[in-house]
């Protein structure tokens, strides 16, 4: 629930501001093949889960307490590690255009703050994170997704 609660969320309230704010939209191209075609989109599943997995692991398992380890491991040192993480998340999306990496790095917090809550548990970030890019991948195959 929350992994479509994050993308419902992206698609219809933070990146149609975002793109009105900056002036244009996520450059989401790359994703156009997937229009339509839903033997690519079955076919890039388990990379896409894999991929979101291995996101969890970098950016919430292992960076995010790297970051906290320098700051002395409390609260402030989390809230530090959670922002500090999230940027990187979203300048790793650098090819999205801005709109696309702060949208990532708003998402990045969001997946951050459930490996917080959950006390650190990297599967909720992981289900969630995986949850989100499926929901996505089910809406650009519907041709109902905005800037695809």
């Amino acid at each position: 629930l929350a992994g479509v609660a994050l993308e419902s969320f992206s698609t219809w309230v933070s990146v149609p501001l975002l793109s009105r704010l900056a002036g244009e939209p996520p450059d989401l191209s790359d994703f156009q093949p997937l229009v339509g075609n839903l033997g690519l989109v079955l076919a890039l599943l388990l990379p896409l889960w894999l991929g979101s997995a291995l996101e969890e692991l970098v950016y919430r398992g292992y960076l995010m307490s790297r970051c906290a380890d320098l700051v002395g491991r409390g609260p402030a040192a989390w809230a530090f590690a959670l922002v500090f993480v999230s940027a990187l998340f979203g300048w790793g999306h650098g090819g999205q255009g801005l709109t696309g990496m702060v949208q990532e790095g708003l998402a990045g917090a969001a997946l951050g703050a459930l490996y917080l809550a959950s006390g650190r548990t990297l599967g909720i970030p992981i289900v969630a994170h995986a949850a989100s890019n499926t929901f996505a991948f089910a809406l650009i195959y519907l041709d109902r997704y905005p800037g695809v």
